[in-house]
This record gives structure tokens, sequence and C-alpha cells, in this order.
């Protein structure tokens, strides 16, 4: 049986849908007190209703704030300990996506929405989050990606995001290792990615079925059961002891030594 951490405090950003909405809903029901994040408010507001729809006594809080913006991470975690008075984890899942872009091709506007939607708004919520992570001995996940371990082409700039993504995860995870926090990488694959994010090619788009087909378990993964579930244990206290660590919740796809 494993450690119960009800009452836990984590901000879950790019939560109004995909992933971390996912992480939020297997928070929720574990009975950890969720901060959402996200640009649009219509779109978390239905977030937050799906979570009390699962789990009635959810505790949710609702924070616009678009990762792009260097002053609105002080404000998400301002609200967090104004509202619960602490701050356990923090789920770095917001990114903007542009994909299916020749290394040539790539335009500054490709490299700062990426950039600043991806790793440094990642950073920066991690700087902010820092004083009251120490405080709790907390937990920091970042959503990395596999198109940087496997270099996808086409995928330069978005990988490039990722690599330098779980490179800061990595060096935070011994220079914040004596304070007992722990940070990891999660790379997923699911079916999550919102249409209003995604870099449309669909002469350069592969199908579903020969996505899927090159799955070894042949199936996308369950943003709940599959990646969900990595998130929880990585915040209980069972799974404080893995750090700096890059977890594939790919059904084998990048299956590496």
């Amino acid at each position: 049986m494993f450690t119960s951490i009800r009452g836990n405090v984590a901000i879950v950003t790019g939560a109004a849908s995909g992933a971390g909405l996912g992480v939020a809903k297997v928070y929720a029901k574990n009975g950890i007190s969720v901060v959402i994040t996200g640009r649009t408010e219509s779109r978390l507001l239905s977030a937050k209703k799906e979570i009390e729809e699962q789990t009635p006594d959810a505790k949710v809080l609702v924070v616009v704030a678009d990762n792009t913006d260097h002053d609105a991470v002080e404000k998400v975690v301002s609200k967090t300990i104004e509202t619960f008075g602490k701050l356990n984890i923090l789920v770095n899942c917001a990114q903007t996506f542009r994909a299916n872009i020749k290394v040539e091709d790539v335009s500054w506007d490709d490299i700062t929405a990426v950039y600043e939607s991806g790793v440094f708004g990642a950073w920066r919520l991690m700087q902010a989050a820092f004083p009251y992570l120490k405080e709790s001995q907390g937990t920091v996940i970042n959503f990395a990606s596999g198109a940087d371990t496997t270099n996808v082409p086409h995928y330069a700039v978005y990988a490039s995001n990722k690599a330098a993504l779980r490179s800061i995860t990595r060096i935070a995870a011994k220079e914040w290792g004596p304070y007992n926090i722990n940070l990891n990488n999660v790379n997923p694959l699911n079916p999550s990615r919102e249409s209003d994010n995604i870099n449309d090619d669909p002469a350069a788009a592969a199908s579903t079925e020969a996505v899927v087909n090159a799955i070894p378990m042949r199936r996308w993964g369950d943003i709940e059961k599959d990646v969900g579930s990595v998130c929880l244990f990585l915040a209980l206290p069972e799974g404080h002891y893995l750090t700096g660590m890059t977890f594939d919740v790919d059904g084998g796809t990048t299956i590496r030594s």
C-alpha cells in the first residue's frame, strides 16, 4: 500500500486538455488540490467541471496564465500559496507545438513560440516555485518528448526545446537534491495534442494507424492510467528517491539502453 499524499497541492500547467488535464484528474482523485493553468479561461473552466464531475470533492483552482508571459508565473505561484498555503508538486505540461518544419525553414517566430511556452516557461515556474518546494521537500515533473531522444526529422525546434528542458531537469535534480526535492522528465505518447497547437501538414503527418503500429504495445497511452499514474508515483514518498530521470511512457516505442 502506497503512502497517501491527500492534502498536498499541485500546479499543473497546460491543464485545459490532454496530458495536463489527465494528470490533474489523477491527482484530484487521490486527494491532491490542483491548480490548473492555461491561456483560455473557458477551456480551464470546462476542465475544472470535468475534474469535479469525476471527483465531486476535488479542490480545483483555475488560474489563467500564458506561459510566454514572464510575469504570469509569479501570479500562478502567489495565487496557489494565497489559496492553499503551500506547494508540493509542480507539473510543467504547457507547450506550443510546432513541427513538420525543416531545420532550414524554422523561423524566429517558431523558435520563440516553442521555447517561451516550453523550456523558458517551465524554467521560470521552477524558479518561482523553488522556495515553496524547498519548504515542502516537493516534486517537479517536466513533460519532455521522445522527439528529442529519437531525433525525429522536421521536429528540430520542438525537440531541441525538449532536450534543453531535460538537461535543466537533470542539473536541477543535482542542485536541489540536498533539499530533498526530486525532479524528473516524463516522455508521454498519447493522442493529446490540440489542433490549435499543431502546425498542420497533412502531407507530412503519419497516419494514426502507422503511428500505432510502430508502438510495440500497439496502442496509444491512456492519459490517466498510463501517464497520470507515473506522475502520481513520482510525487509519492515511495517515488521520491527517483530523480534526474527520464521516464518514457510510450509502450516501448523509444526503448534504449
